[in-house]
C-alpha cells in the first residue's frame, strides 16, 4: 500500500504535540484559552521577518546611495589631480605657485579673535542640544518617495539630516574620512521656523565657532573690495588656526 498523503502533515502535528503540549500543565487552564506569550512569540517571528526584508532593501538603497557618492568624489578628486599634474608639467618652474600674501603678519590671533567679535562677525550663541529641535520623524515619507512623490519633510527629518551632514561627520574623524564631502547646507524658512536653533544646535554639538557672514550682518562694517579681502583673510586665518 501506498503512503497516506496525510502522512507528512500529520508527523508534523504530532512532532509540534510532543514539543509543545505532551508535557504542559494545563491544570490551570480548564477553559483552554489562548496562551499570550506563545502567540506573541509566533506574531512576533512573523513581525521580525517582514521588518527584516524591509529594512535590508533600504540599507541596500542606502548603501548604493553612498557609494555613488563616493565614486562621484573620486572621480572629481582624480580629475583635479590629473589637470594639476598636467599644468605642473608643462609649467615647469613658474608652476610654483605664489603663496597667499598675510595682511596680518604682525597681529595674533587673540586680537583677530578679539576683532571678529568686537565687529559681530563672531558671536555667541545659546547652548542649544540638538534634541532640543522637537519633532517625529515622517514614515510615511518612504512609501511616499517609492511612489515617485516628494513629500515635505517633518521637524525629525530635519533633525535627522542635520545630524548625518553636519554634526556626525564634523564630530568624528572617521566619518568625515568615509562619508561624502558635503561642504555647505542651505536651511530656507520662513521666520521663527527655528533655522537659527538649527544653527547653534550644531555649533552646541561639535564645540563650533559660529561665524556670522550675512550680507545683513556684515554690511558697513568692511566696506568696498579692500575690506572684503581683509574680512575673508581675517576668517580664513582664524578657522585654519582653530
Amino acid at each position: 500500500m501506498a503512503p497516506s498523503n496525510f502522512l507528512a502533515d500529520l508527523m508534523v502535528c504530532n512532532s509540534e504535540y510532543d514539543e509543545l503540549w505532551k508535557h504542559m500543565d494545563e491544570s490551570s487552564n480548564p477553559l483552554q484559552t489562548y496562551y499570550l506569550d506563545m502567540v506573541r512569540a509566533a506574531k512576533t517571528a512573523e513581525v521580525e521577518a517582514e521588518l527584516r526584508k524591509i529594512i535590508d532593501e533600504q540599507m541596500r538603497t542606502e548603501l548604493e546611495n553612498l557609494q555613488a557618492a563616493l565614486d562621484r568624489d573620486r572621480a572629481k578628486k582624480s580629475k583635479k589631480a590629473k589637470k594639476s599634474a598636467k599644468k605642473g608639467r608643462r609649467s615647469g618652474k613658474k608652476s610654483k605657485k605664489k603663496r597667499e600674501k598675510d595682511l596680518t603678519p604682525d597681529r595674533t590671533l587673540e586680537s583677530l579673535f578679539e576683532e571678529l567679535v568686537a565687529n559681530g562677525i563672531i558671536k555667541k550663541y545659546p547652548e542649544t542640544p540638538i534634541y532640543a529641535f522637537c519633532g517625529e520623524r515622517s514614515y510615511a515619507a518612504h512609501d511616499l518617495r517609492e511612489q515617485g512623490k516628494d513629500p515635505l519633510p517633518s521637524l525629525g527629518d530635519i533633525r535627522q539630516v542635520m545630524m548625518e551632514y553636519c554634526i556626525l561627520p564634523l564630530g568624528s574623524p572617521l566619518i568625515h574620512q568615509n562619508s561624502p564631502l558635503v561642504r555647505s547646507l542651505l536651511l530656507a524658512g520662513p521666520s521663527g521656523s527655528g533655522k537659527n536653533m538649527l544653527v547653534h544646535a550644531v555649533c552646541t554639538e561639535i564645540g563650533a565657532v559660529l561665524f556670522d557672514l550675512s550680507p545683513a550682518n556684515i554690511v558697513g562694517k568692511y566696506p568696498g573690495k579692500p575690506g572684503l579681502i581683509m574680512l575673508v583673510h581675517l576668517v580664513n586665518k582664524k578657522t585654519q588656526n582653530q
